[in-house]
């Protein structure tokens, strides 16, 4: 472009490491890189999107969740905010608030620059969000299903 913008897409490689493909874009005042990692996970600059299979044999180590999930549920802060650069409203958690309910609501993703700053940007696991929010609705269909049975004992 002959207004200096730039877009490119590159192969790295950390031998023996990692490797990804990356798709970056420069210009305008901005600055956006999107890395795809070979494990599935896709580096952006608002945080990591999670790209997971859900089959068994990619699995292991299973266990039962501890009990709790409607208080974790419960413990959870909903808010609004807009993304840095967006001007749209969204409704969802803040990382570090949702980790001190539970340390699965949340992973690490790379470490990234952004705005001159490196750090490792702190994502929510909304997948782990959900399985408790399953857990909360199993749990309160077997409150109701009990609560009926005790109101047909008491009819009777």
């Amino acid at each position: 472009d002959s207004r200096g913008a730039y877009a490119g897409y590159y192969i790295e490689e950390q031998v023996g490491t990692e490797h990804r493909a990356v798709i970056y874009l420069d210009g305008y005042g901005r600055t956006d890189a999107w890395l795809f990692r070979s494990g599935g996970t896709i580096t952006t600059g608002k945080g990591d999107v999670m790209t997971t299979g859900s089959d068994v044999r990619l699995k292991r180590d299973f266990t039962e969740p501890p009990v709790g999930a409607s208080a974790r549920i419960n413990a959870l802060g909903v808010c609004e905010y807009r993304m840095n650069g967006e001007n749209r409203r969204q409704r969802g958690f803040i990382a570090q608030q949702a980790e001190k309910v539970d340390p699965l609501y949340t992973f690490q993703g790379y470490e990234q620059e952004i705005n001159g700053e490196k750090f490792k940007v702190m994502n929510v696991d909304y997948v782990a969000i959900i399985a408790d929010l399953v857990a909360t609705v199993q749990e309160l269909t077997e409150e109701v299903k009990q609560l009926k049975q005790e109101i047909t004992i008491l009819k009777i």
